[in-house]
């Protein structure tokens, strides 16, 4: 992925700091201030367990007038799930569960059973809405737009949703 987006940044003739880490890992001092944007897309929040902390190193890592894109899965959709065959909403799990739950790594059914008994237990926090709003918002970002996109088979659900926030 990383020489991936080095090419890409490359033909666009753009200079880009690209670095795979977990931002728990990273040393946030030697960072502090120095980006731009912090970008995340589909399916990052649920893999955080401490949501406050991943908010605050967010802010901690940009620049002032840095931006925040989230975009990621609706929490909504961790209490619906849309029956294939007849297309009705079946309701499943408690919208304002706190517990980790253990869950396949993503993609792992694509890999040998030889390769899944390698990889790490995963477990995921599913965040509501108010939670995550509230984490960013607590660290100083200033929300500076959302939305949400419907679901493109049930247009009535959200599927999606997107935070604009900057560091002032």
């Amino acid at each position: 992925m990383g020489e991936y987006a080095k090419k890409l940044s490359s033909g666009a003739n753009v200079k880009i700091d690209y670095i795979v880490s977990d931002i728990f890992n990273i040393s946030i001092e030697k960072m502090r201030n120095s980006f731009d944007i912090v970008f995340m897309e589909f399916g990052i929040l649920h893999y955080i367990s401490d949501l406050d902390k991943f908010a605050k190193n967010s802010f901690d890592l940009l620049k002032n007038n840095g931006k925040l894109l989230l975009r990621d899965f609706h929490p909504f959709n961790k209490i619906v799930e849309i029956n294939q065959t007849d297309g009705t909403l079946m309701f499943k799990g408690n919208y304002f569960d706190k517990d980790l739950q253990e869950n396949p790594i993503a993609y792992e059914k694509f890999f040998s059973e030889k390769d899944r008994e390698q990889f790490p237990k995963t477990y995921l926090r599913k965040w509501t809405f108010s939670e995550i709003i509230t984490s960013f918002a607590q660290q100083g970002f200033v929300i500076k737009k959302m939305y949400e996109e419907p679901n493109q088979k049930h247009p009535y659900i959200p599927a999606n949703y997107m935070i604009v926030a900057k560091k002032y």
